[in-house]
């Protein structure tokens, strides 16, 4: 039984830097005040929502011309959506019924549909998705042994124009290997593992030793100086998440993360970017239909929450980028029978992806998917390569792509800052 004394550490409390994971019971903070700001205005912001598992592009876009549907039909057959339930981007393509409030935002312009992205060069994917996320995660068709284990991300961040020990957060267990490897990314989560009972006769010593342990001193060793600076940096990033408004909403965890993603950009400019690993089951061998509708809706409420709470002002330089390691098969699997809601999809190459934000100028990017000219497994043949993806958010965030590894190569779809 616990202690009846005892204070829990919140979910905001628990901030892991690198390997090294600290717990720390927080308190009012002098040092703290350096971190919050509460009028940002200025710096670019990047939301990425990763859909671990392969999220289905082919159920996400769909042929909405006569003929186009009629060959998505055909490929498709029992997992093909219902015409009629389809919403119309009134451009010969419609979105999943499920992507209400995105397809609003797609006809206020505010939406980039980045289509038919993937490995263009075959070869090189084995459609494994620890193969596949490490190549996106690393930014590079090779993975992270020609990165020299930074991530695209993580290299985006070292390369700005930052004094923040954190400019880069994982709502998650652990920082992401896409913002490795530098020392100003962090995360903290709200599960089970992040919990730590102290009890209330020791906190206020606790409290003071941990800041003890963190404070500087002339001759350590790099390793321990580097430490030092880890923990203060944690124990900062700590007490300003504890004064961070939670999510409200009771309907959708996703929206609740996205208000929460929000509220942490609209009350400091040092974070820059943050990641949000959505859990939701996007690799779906069998039960494809309800589980992509759900996800979806997920989706497009957190995509939603995110941007009505966030601050006029910070949105105004803020996108939101999805992210998804590869695709689905255009042809069902012949799971579950006949039943089109217990059949499903295997893996698949090129992708569908999403830039969302004021910023972003709205419309169709890429190559039409063709489902009519698969490669000789029955995959859509990617017209261009993720990195083309990576490298676009690094030019909007200020950040030559060539000259951190991602190419020269991006998509025109941000407008300037007004």
């Amino acid at each position: 039984m616990k202690d009846s004394k005892s204070k829990t550490i919140s979910r905001r409390s628990f901030i892991k830097i690198g390997g090294f994971s600290v717990a720390l019971v927080v308190a009012s903070n002098p040092l703290m005040k350096a971190f919050a700001r509460p009028d940002p205005s200025g710096p670019r912001r990047l939301l990425i929502l990763e859909q671990n598992g392969g999220n289905d592009g082919i159920n996400t876009v769909i042929p909405y011309s006569s003929e186009g549907y009629r060959i998505y039909e055909e490929i498709r057959r029992q997992m093909a959506l219902p015409y009629g339930d389809l919403l119309n981007l009134e451009n010969g393509w419609a979105f999943h019924p499920s992507l209400q409030q995105l397809a609003l935002r797609f006809k206020a312009e505010e939406v980039a549909v980045i289509r038919n992205i993937g490995l263009k060069d075959p070869h090189r994917s084995n459609l494994s998705h620890f193969d596949m996320m490490e190549k996106w995660r690393a930014g590079n068709p090779n993975g992270f042994s020609q990165t020299f284990g930074k991530g695209w991300a993580g290299r985006i961040v070292e390369s700005l124009a930052t004094t923040s020990p954190i400019a880069a957060l994982s709502l998650s267990t652990g920082v992401s290997p896409m913002l490795l490897d530098t020392e100003q990314a962090a995360s903290a989560t709200s599960s089970a593992t992040g919990m730590l009972d102290i009890p209330e006769e020791i906190h206020d010593a606790f409290r003071e030793a941990m800041r003890r342990m963190a404070e500087d001193e002339s001759g350590l060793p790099a390793a321990l100086a580097a430490a030092r600076r880890g923990l203060r940096g944690a124990s900062n990033l700590s007490d300003f998440l504890l004064n961070v408004p939670d999510g409200t909403s009771e309907e959708s965890e996703t929206a609740r993360l996205g208000q929460y993603a929000a509220n942490i950009f609209n009350f400091n400019d040092w974070v820059r970017v943050i990641h949000l690993p959505l859990s939701l089951e996007h690799d779906t061998h069998i039960r494809h239909l309800p589980t992509q509708a759900y996800n979806l809706s997920e989706l497009d409420k957190g995509i939603t929450a995110f941007f009505d709470t966030l601050k006029p002002e910070v949105a105004a330089d803020t996108i939101v980028a999805t992210m998804s390691e590869f695709g689905r098969r255009v042809e069902p699997n012949g799971e579950g029978g006949e039943d089109p809601n217990q059949m499903g999809t295997d893996h698949g190459t090129a992708n569908t992806l999403f830039f969302v934000g004021r910023r972003v100028k709205g419309g169709l990017y890429g190559e039409d998917p063709d489902l009519k000219g698969l490669d000789p497994d029955g995959n859509l043949k990617a017209s261009d390569n993720f990195m083309r993806v990576e490298a676009s958010i690094a030019a909007f965030m200020g950040i030559d792509p060539e000259e951190i590894g991602l190419g020269s190569e991006t998509f025109d779809a941000f407008r300037p800052s007004t």
